[in-house]
């Protein structure tokens, strides 16, 4: 394990690209886990679309796995990387327009 760690470490792409899944990963957890709190508070979603959403996402990611060697080896897999990155990004962007589909606003409602 050491001797493996130890690689990976003095190996500049293996390092960067480890450190940035692992910021990644920690990220997405942390988003993933208030995406779930926002369609249960905020959308008022069920568990049971609630969770077809995150299939249907999860079903799409089966399929970017599929082609991305394909892709890979038509454009390289730096420029595959990047443009699955990008894309990743652009999505998360839009993420927070998803409130404009209800009329349940909690930070913008008043208490007397």
């Amino acid at each position: 394990m050491r001797q493996g760690l130890g690689h990976v470490w003095h190996h500049p792409v293996l390092r960067h690209t480890t450190l940035a899944a692992a910021t990644r990963n920690l990220g997405m957890t942390m988003v993933r886990t208030a995406l779930l709190l926002f369609a249960y508070q905020d959308l008022r979603l069920s568990a049971a679309v609630t969770g077809t959403i995150l299939a249907a996402g999860t079903a799409a990611a089966l399929l970017g796995a599929v082609g991305a060697r394909r892709l890979a080896a038509r454009i390289g897999l730096s420029r595959t990387l990047s443009a699955a990155t990008s894309a990743s990004a652009v999505w998360w962007l839009r993420a927070p327009s998803i409130s404009r589909l209800t009329d349940h606003h909690p930070a913008s409602s008043t208490t007397s």
